[in-house]
Order: structure tokens, then sequence, then C-alpha cells
């Protein structure tokens, strides 16, 4: 180890833990705020977990407790793990004010984009699913972790994802028909 000292935990870290945390800072931040998190508190929360990979970056490869973890793991799992410390309700409930704010001209007029409002009604959909099915769909189909390390990140079984998953596309698929009944009746003359 070296004598120079930085704020966090006395010593630099190793610059392989400085480009991990540098290549995965942007990722986690966007994992969060798709789990519901406002944008300050996910970069918060993000500072706060990359800090605490760099502080225990050599025991995640040297100490036995921490034997198997890989450090991409052990990031996702500190990230959300503060999260559901830091009020999720509060920020899934300003999540959805924003995604209920629609653009309008400036006469004040609604303007309908298609692709927003479909961007919209998927997000809609995916907030109204509870937060452990949103990360596994998050963690699963955008980050394209494997079923085993969802498993890791989450602490739950392999079978256990498969089940949260399934449950998660049932709810978005029973959402997605009910809005496009909704579609087919506005449309109908």
């Amino acid at each position: 180890m070296t004598a120079s000292h930085d704020a966090t935990s006395g010593v630099n870290p190793p610059p392989e833990a400085v480009r991990f945390v540098h290549e995965m800072r942007p990722k986690v931040r966007r994992y969060l705020t798709h789990m519901g998190c406002s944008e300050d508190l996910a970069e918060d929360i993000t500072a706060d977990a990359c800090l605490a990979i760099l502080d225990r970056w050599d025991r995640l490869h040297a100490d036995p407790a921490y034997s198997g973890k890989e450090p991409i793991n052990y990031l996702y799992t500190i990230a959300r793990r503060e999260f559901a410390k830091r009020g999720p309700r509060y920020d899934r409930r300003r999540q959805r004010e924003q995604l209920s704010e629609s653009p309008s001209d400036e006469t004040g007029a609604h303007i309908d984009r298609p692709d927003e409002s479909a961007r919209d009604r998927i997000g809609e959909a995916l907030l109204e699913l509870p937060v452990r099915l949103r990360e596994v769909v998050w963690l699963r189909h955008v980050e394209r972790f494997t079923t085993k390390e969802t498993a890791a990140i989450m602490y739950a079984s392999e079978s256990k994802i498969k089940c949260w998953l399934a449950m998660a596309v049932k709810q978005l698929r029973r959402h997605y028909t009910t809005i496009m009944g909704e579609d087919s009746k506005e449309t109908t003359p």
C-alpha cells in the first residue's frame, strides 16, 4: 500500500478500482433513476456506493468473507440497499408526477407525440410494479445481467429471480392489454 492519503479511507485506491468506478457510475445512476429514484438522490446514492467500493476494493479480492463477491454485484447491492433506506415512496411519487406532466405548445394546447406517449406509458407501467419486480426487469433486460448475477445482486436464489421476472412480465402484459383496450375505445367512432 502507498503512503499517500485521500479523504475517504486514508489510502489511495488501486487504479483498476478507480477505472471500475468510473465505468460503473453512470450505469448505477441510471439503474437507480429507473427504479424510481430522483436524479439528486440517485447521484448521492451512487457516490456513496462508489466510495464504499473504493474503500473495500482490497478486501473484495483478499478477504475470505468477501470471496465470491464480484465488485459489480457488490456495487449494485450497496446501491439498492441505500435506495431502500432513503425513502423510495417519496421518489416514486415524484417520478409519477414528472411522468404525468405533458408537453404543450405556446398556447398551452397539449402536444401529442406518439413515441413520447408510448414511452410514458411504459414508464408508468414499470412504476406500477413493486420495487423488487422493477429491479429484476431492469437488471435482467436492461443491464443484461445473467440470472445468476441478478440473484447475487439481490441476495435471492436463481429460481426466485425467475419467478419474480415471470410475475413482472405478467403484470406488464396485463397493464399493456388494459392500455391497448383504452386506446381502441378512444379511436373507435
